[in-house]
Formats: structure tokens, sequence, C-alpha cells
């Protein structure tokens, strides 16, 4: 079985009041759909008696052609195309040809020909200067680094034959040392130690003699 619906109230909503709105609401709608069709309800369709046949007159061509006149649209009218006029400058004089010539009579454009000519050359010859003396400093530059070549190479060679000679007179003298030691039965080099030492002595006692004629002459004065 169903459950019964209960109603806002609080009632139970039995199945034949259910099925009393819906038949109201059907017969309710069928109504409102039947005077809709026939005119009735919300919207009304006018009824338009039939009016009488309109004889048409027979009109002549000069009637026609005015009223046609009247609904006719008059086309905007044309405008011609403004074509563009150049303006010469105000500094040109208009006086039929244009004065090319100066005060002289002279032309005024062999002139610029002329100056531009002579403005040419001057650069020419300055250019044609420029290089001459760069091509000279050039040439001196090698010159002079051809010099300076050679005399390296002599002083590479002379202190090569220096050096050799020098060499040279040490071992000789090396050899003469040694024979003489042989012979003399002395060291050299010690000798020359003991040598060292007593230059060593000298000087001491020549400071000594100077700081004590400093003293004299401070307990002098």
């Amino acid at each position: 079985m169903p459950k019964m619906k209960k109603k806002k109230d609080g009632t139970d909503y039995s199945l034949d009041e259910a099925l009393k709105e819906a038949k109201q609401a059907k017969d309710s709608l069928e109504d409102m759909l039947r005077g809709v069709s026939d005119g009735e309800g919300f919207y009304q369709r006018k009824k338009l008696d039939k009016e009488p046949d309109k004889r048409i007159e027979p009109k002549l061509n000069h009637e026609s052609k005015k009223e046609r006149e009247k609904y006719e649209v008059t086309p905007p009218p044309k405008f011609e195309d403004i074509k563009s006029v150049k303006k010469e400058p105000s500094f040109i004089k208009k006086t039929g040809e244009m004065d090319l010539k100066g005060k002289d009579g002279e032309n005024i454009y062999i002139n610029l020909t002329d100056f531009f000519e002579e403005l040419f050359e001057g650069y020419n010859q300055r250019y044609n200067q420029w290089e001459d003396s760069i091509s000279n400093i050039l040439s001196v530059l090698r010159k002079m680094r051809k010099i300076t070549k050679k005399n390296t190479e002599d002083l590479v060679t002379s202190i090569n034959k220096s050096y050799e000679k020098i060499d040279h007179g040490l071992g000789q003298f090396k050899l003469k040392r040694d024979e003489i030691e042989k012979i003399a039965d002395v060291d050299v080099q010690s000798m020359s130690k003991e040598f060292k030492n007593v230059l060593g002595l000298l000087e001491l006692q020549v400071k000594e003699y100077q700081l004590k004629r400093l003293t004299d002459e401070l307990f002098h004065i």
C-alpha cells in the first residue's frame, strides 16, 4: 500500500482529491486553449470587415509622372575632383623665365661648377700630398729598421768576441796562477783572504783615529 501524503495543516491527502484537482486543471487548460483559438481570452483577434472592391481608374502619363517624381529620391550632387595645384615658392620670381644670370651677366651654374671643380682639385692635391708624406715616412722607417737590425747584429757579434777574449784571458790567468803557486809553494787564495783581513783592520784603525780626533775637538770647544 502506498503511503498517503500529508497536507501542510497535518490532514491526510487522499488520492481522490488529487484526481479531482488534476481533472480541474485539465478542464481549465482546455477552456483557455479553446478561447485562444476562437479569439477570446488574453488575446482577441480583430475581425476585419470586408472592404468594398476599389476600381482602379486609368491615369494619364503626365499624372503618373508627377506622382513618380514626388516619390523619387534625388541623388546627391556630384562634386568635381579638385586637382592639386602646386604653388611655386615665394622666393621664385615669376618673370616668364628664371633669371639664371648674376649681376654681371654670368651664368650661376657655370660659376658653381667651376667652384666645385676647384674644390675637388684642392682636396685631390691635399690627398696626394698626404699620401706622399705617408710613403716617405714609411720608407724612412724601413731604412731605420734595416739600420737598427744591422747595428744589433754588429753589437751581438762584438759582445760575443769580447766575451771570448775575456774567457781566454781568464783561462790564461788561471794557468799562470797555478804555475806560480807551484813554483813559490804559496796558496794565492789564502793569501788573498789574509790580505782582505788586513785591509779590514786598517779600515777600523782609520775610523778609530777619526773618532778620537772628533772627540778632542769637541772637548777643547
